[in-house]
């Protein structure tokens, strides 16, 4: 567990929980990077590219390679490292966002949903 010191009332106090926001930083990298092993294109099928983010997004999650709380990387981010375009992403996160499988969090960000439908 992270500690954190914060100033209250003139003291300096230590608490439990919180990650320094360095700390916060590489463990978003590792999830962004956990997701984006799991997930690849293929620019030669017929099917099209939402279709197949949105089935490998899909079945990672009901695989448990996904697992309730991973917060998935921002859509800017998915877009570039598949070089697909960012609407297709957000499509994609919008769809199983309706379907129940992701939780988008203003400020937060997309989080795989701890309860899969």
């Amino acid at each position: 567990m992270a500690f954190t010191s914060r100033h209250v009332g003139g003291t300096l106090r230590e608490e439990e929980g919180h990650h320094s926001p360095a700390a916060g930083g590489e463990m978003a990298k590792k999830q962004s990077g956990a997701v984006l092993t799991l997930v690849a294109v293929d620019r030669l099928s017929r099917v099209p590219l939402f279709r197949q983010l949105e089935g490998q997004l899909r079945n990672a999650i009901l695989a448990g390679s996904l697992p309730g709380g991973t917060r998935l990387p921002s859509s800017r981010m998915l877009a570039a490292e598949l070089e697909i375009s960012r609407p297709t992403v957000v499509l994609v996160l919008e769809r199983l966002a309706g379907e129940g499988f992701l939780e988008a969090r203003h400020g937060a960000g997309t989080f795989v949903a701890r309860v899969i439908p």
